[in-house]
């Protein structure tokens, strides 16, 4: 038996309208180990423990040279990988650039993800085999504050602090990670905030605005 839990969230928006969202989730006991998994396989299938080691080793290693190859690989029943690439490290691909850019671009591109899309037959097992029970109600409230407020949360925590990370300020203000890095940005748009940003991607970080700054 498995118990479903809807959960509704009281949040802001970067404009700092109130909305409500409600979903539902599956609750998890535990995560499956590799061990366990096997285990579970041994006894329900009536295979060998080593046979089944060595099939699903051996899929992991031979899926990823296929990815790596520039193929999608779908496992009937199961579902399809693909790759998912973006720019690593701290650099960034510009626009588009003379005819020897791509040398430089493509140093800075790799996979960031491998993607796993459910085939629907393979839905419809879960679906058809699962049996649910309602489980508690789970409700996320989040502080109410305008957007005026907000900034002043910002600088006032920028008297302590020499920068502030998209996480640290939605600690600071309850916004979720897209609302957060929405006003943030809209804040570093507009030079009578005071706000600026310096660094890029995984480093960057929300700073006052320096006098020069303002001017520019």
């Amino acid at each position: 038996m498995a118990e479903y839990i809807k959960q509704e969230i009281s949040e802001q928006l970067g404009n700092g309208q109130l909305t409500q969202r409600a979903y539902y989730r599956l609750k998890t006991y535990s995560n499956f180990s590799m061990d366990q998994f096997v285990s579970f396989m041994v006894n329900n299938q009536g295979l060998k423990e080593s046979e089944v080691r060595s099939v699903i080793v051996g899929m992991a290693h031979e899926v990823a040279k296929i990815l790596a190859l520039g193929h999608t690989v779908t496992i009937d029943g199961l579902g399809t990988f693909r790759t998912s690439l973006g720019v690593v490290d701290d650099k960034e691909v510009e626009g588009f650039p003379p005819e020897d850019e791509h040398r430089r671009n493509a140093q800075s591109v790799g996979v960031k993800n491998v993607l796993f899309k459910a085939d629907k037959r393979f839905v419809s097992r879960v679906n058809g085999r699962i049996n649910l029970e309602r489980g508690e109600d789970s409700r996320i409230s989040r502080p109410q504050s305008t957007r005026e407020e907000r900034l002043a949360m910002l600088h006032g925590y920028l008297d302590k602090e020499a920068f502030v990370t998209i996480a640290r300020y939605m600690a600071l203000t309850g916004l979720n990670r897209s609302a957060a890095t929405r006003e943030l940005r809209s804040f570093c748009e507009d030079a009578t905030t005071g706000i600026a940003t310096q660094g890029r991607h995984s480093h960057k970080v929300y700073v006052r605005r320096t006098n020069e700054e303002t001017e520019d």
